[in-house]
């Protein structure tokens, strides 16, 4: 007999290894992501969203330990204000800025930095624990649109290409502030 978990994490890594999107809920709206490592999945997300990659995407993490890679090389002080940030503010994206150049250009657009946010949502967990990597995370719609609340509206926007995970759940909250970990200024709000 099939085990479904074990089929689940594998259809996951098969679909994303071959360039493949996803759309998932997040703690505000439904997501759109891909591999942030793979130029072509994000290639092919920014022209689905007609968005310009000079804006940059998110990325999200189910724990620390999935972005210790990009932390590990900043001072002990803003590592210690990243921590008092996700602490204070849950849940926050923050722009770490990428010091060794390790995430690919395509994800971080004319940006220094990355934006990542570590999601208690228990989707995002799933996928990112299952994939042990960071995760694009962008709101389904194309770019100037309302972003999808429901699974259907994706597909009435993007067609059948998108693989869904995390069921039909409603997302209503307000997307999440994106504050600067170097000047403390938020993106947004």
């Amino acid at each position: 007999m099939l085990n479904t978990q074990t089929w689940w994490k594998s259809g996951l890594q098969q679909w994303l290894a071959h360039d493949g999107l996803i759309a998932y809920p997040t703690e505000s709206v439904w997501s759109l992501g891909c591999d942030p490592f793979s130029r072509r999945a994000v290639e092919n997300l920014l022209v689905l969203k007609n968005r310009p990659l000079e804006k940059g995407l998110i990325c999200v993490v189910a724990h620390k330990k999935q972005m210790d890679f990009l932390l590990e090389p900043l001072p002990g002080f803003l590592q210690q204000r990243w921590q008092e940030l996700v602490e204070k503010h849950k849940p926050l994206t923050v722009i770490i800025p990428d010091v060794k150049n390790r995430i690919p250009y395509w994800v971080k657009g004319k940006h220094i930095g990355v934006a990542v946010r570590i999601s208690s949502h228990p989707c995002i967990q799933k996928l990112c624990r299952t994939l042990d990597r960071p995760l694009i995370s962008t709101s389904a719609n194309r770019s100037g649109c309302v972003p999808a609340r429901y699974p259907w509206q994706i597909h009435h926007t993007f067609g059948g290409s998108i693989k869904y995970f995390g069921g039909s759940q409603l997302c209503d909250r307000q997307p999440t502030p994106i504050i600067d970990l170097v000047t403390q200024q938020y993106v947004r709000f």
